[in-house]
């Protein structure tokens, strides 16, 4: 901005700059904010695995409200993709105690008092140790197998949060020119597991964008605008793949 004639001040920047950065953070933080959306539902729909002592445990302990003998579980923890559905399963049937009548019961999802998340018993052993058999067991205390109405809910409305990030990253990536990284750098690295593609760009581009690209000698000696490629977001889909699925590991 120029005050009068050869005097500039520093650092200043047009109301056309400004207004620009303010509408980047705001639409950073609703993507931001949109992810949280779906992360915290979707952890809470997601299956907490369990050993089968733990099984025999928690039904010795009264506290399982409700439970179902599953096949074929699919759990999707945390799975940015599948969007709203946490984990799906195929029910046999089964009798009044909840023992599959067609096959042999090898899986159980339970709900447990006390506890935000459905259990999974991935490898069922139908004999407690030291105790009754398993169904007998959970009628014993008196919990009945899930209904319709009971059975627990996958939070399927957390698609719409997860739907309004990929809009938002879609809308900011073709109408606002990236500063830190290509178009083809943002496309690979959103390819990272639970949707932390989205949020890093989100942070890096919205939230705390580069006012000036640096730049690197070109080979005709012209500088050359410096930002991540297509190759770079290559190295962070593998690397942000592993890592995300240590995370997911931890977490299940």
């Amino acid at each position: 901005m120029t005050t009068g004639v050869g005097e500039t001040v520093l650092g200043a920047e047009p109301a056309g700059a400004r207004r620009s950065l303010w509408l980047r953070r705001l639409l950073g933080a609703l993507v931001v904010a949109a992810w949280a959306a779906w992360a915290v539902p979707s952890w809470m729909s997601s299956l907490q695995e369990v050993k089968a002592h733990e099984v025999a445990s928690d039904v010795r302990s009264g506290r399982v409200t409700g439970f179902q003998a599953v096949e074929n579980v699919r759990p999707q923890t945390m799975d940015f993709s599948a969007l709203g559905s946490a984990w799906y399963a195929d029910v046999p049937g089964a009798d009044s105690t909840g023992r599959p009548t067609d096959v042999p019961p090898r899986q159980l999802v339970y709900t447990l008092d006390g506890s935000t998340r459905t259990r999974w018993a991935p490898e069922l052993y139908v004999g407690m140790p030291d105790g009754p058999e398993i169904f007998t067991a959970l009628v014993d205390s008196g919990t009945r197998p899930y209904t319709p109405e009971t059975f627990p809910s996958n939070r399927d409305w957390a698609a719409f949060p997860a739907l309004f990030v990929v809009l938002m990253w879609v809308a900011g990536l073709v109408a606002l020119p990236p500063t830190r990284g290509t178009r083809p750098f943002w496309v690979l690295s959103a390819t990272v597991g639970m949707g932390l593609g989205f949020v890093a760009y989100a942070v890096a581009e919205l939230w705390w964008p580069r006012t000036s690209a640096p730049t690197e000698p070109g080979p005709d000696g012209e500088d050359v605008e410096h930002r991540l490629r297509w190759f770079h977001g290559l190295g962070v889909a593998v690397v942000g793949g592993l890592v995300v699925a240590g995370l997911r590991a931890v977490i299940t």
